[in-house]
């Protein structure tokens, strides 16, 4: 799910009743050129990616990492690409 800023990945255990999610930190400086609000997220069916629509007409690529962790982030950590 997504707000105009942030993008939140939601998991669920069979074990616990309750959420956990993850929100990406970004700063502007994250992408190539100003990125209008975002207005829908959606997962790419087979893939670990998904894609998120801004109000000015691009597509923002989450990727899962799957790389050595970052100091402050884990392996399963998203990124915008």
């Amino acid at each position: 799910s997504n707000g105009k800023r942030r993008v939140y990945f939601w998991a669920s255990t069979p074990t616990s009743a309750r959420f956990k999610y993850y929100s990406p930190p970004l700063r502007s400086k994250d992408f190539k050129q100003s990125v209008g609000d975002f207005v829908m997220s959606v997962f790419v069916p087979g893939s670990q990616q998904a894609l998120t629509a801004t109000s000015d007409g691009d597509l923002v690529v989450w990727d899962e990492q799957g790389i050595t962790a970052q100091m402050g982030t884990r392996a399963t950590d998203r990124r915008a690409t």
